[in-house]
């Protein structure tokens, strides 16, 4: 991607907000979301308690996503990492609970849309739902759709 002309990278405002993570196994404990997008930004969300198997963040993070046209006008993937962890240790450390990739080349057509992801890589069931929408600020709108 050093070499790609201007007229095939599109920029975009993606703003990602963590609604919720259901059907946890756990009545108790203190959750967080780390995230990173592969060659761009990352971060890490609030820390949130579980009530009634849920942990609700309504947690939002916005950043400048940089996508790639492929020369057959399709978007190329753009992964955003998301890493749920428990804090474990009165505070001290972290543990993995799960974690979902997603590409966000697949939010480009729709201004907003909302999904629930199953965790991958994890030991329970959980449902992550998120919320994704995409604000086109530079390049070509007739290639993106």
């Amino acid at each position: 991607t050093l070499f790609v002309p201007k007229s095939r990278k599109v920029k975009f405002e993606a703003t990602c907000v963590f609604e919720d993570l259901t059907n946890l196994p756990y009545v108790s404990g203190l959750y967080f979301i780390k995230w990173k997008i592969k060659n761009g930004s990352s971060g890490t969300s609030a820390k949130s308690t579980v009530k009634d198997h849920v942990v609700t963040w309504q947690s939002q993070f916005r950043t400048d996503v940089t996508m790639v046209i492929g020369k057959d006008g399709v978007l190329q993937p753009c992964e955003l990492v998301i890493l749920v962890k428990q804090v474990v240790n009165a505070g001290k450390s972290s543990e993995d609970v799960g974690m979902v990739s997603i590409n966000l080349a697949e939010f480009a057509a729709s201004p907003s849309s909302s999904r629930r992801y199953l965790l991958q890589e994890s030991r329970v069931n959980s449902i992550l739902r998120l919320t994704v929408n995409m604000k086109l600020l530079k390049g070509g709108k007739s290639t993106v759709y």
